[in-house]
C-alpha cells in the first residue's frame, strides 16, 4: 500500500506473496531465512519513511531491522548494503544531514563487519552441489553463458510457469525492474531490488555467493520482486484507466486475485510432498542393526536426522575431561533407555575412507570407557553420490578401522549410508562374504 497507494494493489501483492509456493517451502524450512526476510521487511518499511521524509525513529527503525536481519542471516548483507548505497547516494545529491547519514548506516555497517571478520569470512564454505551457481573464470563457460543460465535459473526459481530461454528471463527481469516512477517510494523499492541483484550477480562472479540457486539463498529478493511487479501492475492500471470503464476495471482486478489463487493452488499440488519423516529407512537399518546403542557417533549433517528420530528423548549435554577437540557430548534419556550422542561440530559428513574418522571413534571410546560406539553414517544425497561399491566399502572400513586399533563387531553398508558398530577388544569376526577366488588375500582385505 504504501509503495503503490492503491488498496487493490496491496491486497493483491499480499495475496500473491502469501499464497506463492518459494514462500511456502522456505517457510517450512527450520532455518532463519524467513526471520531475516520479515526482518528485512521490518527495516525496508522504515526505509520508504525516510524517501519522503527526515525522522530519527525512521532511520532507528530502519537500522535496528538491519542489524537484526543480519544477525539472523548472511544474505541480509546485500539488503543492508544496497539500502546504505541508496542513502549515501542521496547524500551526494543533497549534501545534507552528514551526522545524521554517518549515524544511520555506521552502525549496520560495524555489524556487517564484525560479522565477517569473526564468523562469516573464516567459516563460510562452498558446498558442492552449489558449484554451478558460481563462476569459476578457469572453466569452459564464458561469463557470458553463466549470467544467461542463472538468470534464467533465478527467474525460475520464482516464476509459477518454466522459462527455458535465458534471454526471455532477463527481458522479464528488465520488465520488473522498469518501475521509476515520480513517486519516491516506488522508485526507491525498484532501485533497492536492482541493486540488491547486481550485488547478487558480483558475488556469485567474485566465487562469494552462489546466484540462481538455491531457492533459500536467493528468497531475499522475492518479496521485492513482488512489490516491482505490483508497482508496473499500478502503472499499467493507470494507463489503462482512461480506457476501460470502472466496471471493467473491477472485473480485471477480480480476476487477477482469482488467477493468483488459481495459479498458487496448481503449483502446490504439483509439488511433491512426503508423508511421515525424511529418510526414515535409513533410520530402520541403524536401528536393525543397532536397537539398543550404548553410544552413537554423528557428524554434523547426520545430528539433524538423528535428532528428527529421537527429539522425544532428554538430551543433556556432558563435559569431558579431558575434552576431545571438535566433539560435544550429550547424554540421552527416555525412561530406563539411555545413550551418550558423540556429536563431531566439524565434520559435515564424515566419509567412511577418511582415516581420521576412526582416529576419533577411538578417542570417543577412551574418554568415556565404554564398551562400542555405534556410526549412524547416512549419506547426504545431495550432494555426495551414492556409494557404486558397498562391498568394498565394507572392507575398507574394516581395515581402516584396524588401523586406528578398533575392530567391527557389526556392519551394514548400502548405497545410501554405512552403520558400523566398533570396539577396541573381544571382537567377533566380521563375516564379508568373501568371493571364491584362488590365490591369496588377507583376511581384512574383501
Amino acid at each position: 500500500l504504501r509503495v503503490t497507494a492503491s488498496n487493490v494493489r496491496a491486497y493483491q501483492s499480499a495475496l500473491a506473496y502469501g499464497l506463492a509456493l518459494p514462500g511456502i517451502i522456505v517457510s517450512v524450512e527450520v532455518r532463519s531465512y524467513m526471520l531475516s526476510v520479515f526482518f528485512v521487511l521490518v527495516s525496508f518499511s522504515f526505509l520508504l519513511d525516510l524517501a519522503e521524509r527526515e525522522e530519527a525513529k525512521s532511520r532507528v527503525g530502519f537500522a535496528a531491522g538491519a542489524i537484526l536481519a543480519c544477525l539472523s542471516h548472511y544474505f541480509a548483507f546485500f539488503y543492508a548494503g544496497a539500502a546504505i548505497a541508496l542513502l549515501l547516494g542521496r547524500f551526494a545529491v543533497r549534501r545534507r544531514k552528514a551526522a545524521a547519514e554517518a549515524a544511520t548506516s555506521l552502525a549496520v555497517i560495524a555489524t556487517i563487519v564484525t560479522l565477517y571478520l569473526v564468523h562469516a569470512g573464516r567459516l563460510a564454505t562452498i558446498q558442492g552441489h552449489l558449484l554451478p551457481y558460481y563462476y569459476d573464470p578457469s572453466g569452459h563457460e564464458t561469463m557470458a553463458a553463466f549470467l544467461f543460465r542463472n538468470c534464467r535459473n533465478f527467474v525460475n526459481l520464482f516464476s509459477p510457469f518454466a522459462i527455458s530461454n535465458g534471454v526471455v528471463a532477463i527481458g522479464v527481469l528488465i520488465l520488473a525492474l522498469t518501475g521509476f516512477r515520480r513517486e519516491l517510494k516506488s522508485t526507491w523499492t525498484t532501485l533497492i531490488t536492482a541493486l540488491m541483484l547486481a550485488g547478487f550477480v558480483l558475488a556469485a562472479l567474485a566465487g562469494k555467493y552462489p546466484f540462481g540457486g538455491d531457492l533459500r539463498q536467493q528468497f531475499l529478493l522475492f518479496p521485492f520482486l513482488v512489490l516491482c511487479v505490483s508497482i508496473f501492475v499500478e502503472w499499467t492500471a493507470g494507463k489503462l484507466s482512461g480506457f476501460v470503464p470502472l466496471n471493467g476495471r473491477l472485473l480485471l482486478n477480480g480476476l487477477v486475485m482469482a488467477a493468483i489463487v488459481w495459479v498458487s493452488v496448481v503449483r502446490f499440488e504439483q509439488y511433491p510432498k512426503v508423508p511421515g519423516n525424511v529418510s526414515a529407512d535409513r533410520m530402520q537399518v541403524f536401528d536393525r542393526l543397532e536397537p539398543a546403542p550404548t553410544a552413537v557417533y554423528l557428524d554434523q549433517y547426520n545430528l539433524i536426522l538423528f535428532f528428527i528420530y529421537h527429539h522425544t528423548w532428554d538430551w543433556s549435554s556432558l563435559k569431558l575431561q579431558p575434552p576431545i577437540p571438535q566433539v560435544d557430548v550429550y547424554r540421552l534419556r527416555r525412561g530406563k533407555e539411555q545413550m551418550l550422542v558423540f556429536r563431531d561440530h566439524v565434520n559435515w559428513n564424515a566419509d567412511p575412507d577418511d582415516s581420521a574418522v576412526y582416529s576419533e571413534l577411538a578417542k570417543c571410546l577412551l574418554a568415556e570407557t565404554i564398551p562400542e560406539l555405534s556410526v549412524f553414517g547416512s549419506r547426504q544425497v545431495p550432494p555426495k553420490p551414492p556409494f557404486s561399491d558397498p562391498r568394498a566399502v565394507r572392507g575398507g572400513i574394516v581395515k581402516l578401522a584396524a588401523g586406528s586399533g578398533l575392530c567391527v563387531e557389526r556392519l551394514s553398508v548400502n548405497p545410501v549410508g554405512w552403520y558400523a558398530t566398533f570396539r577396541q577388544s573381544n571382537c567377533a569376526p566380521v563375516d564379508l562374504k568373501l568371493p571364491q577366488v584362488s590365490g591369496t588375500f588377507d583376511d581384512i582385505n574383501d
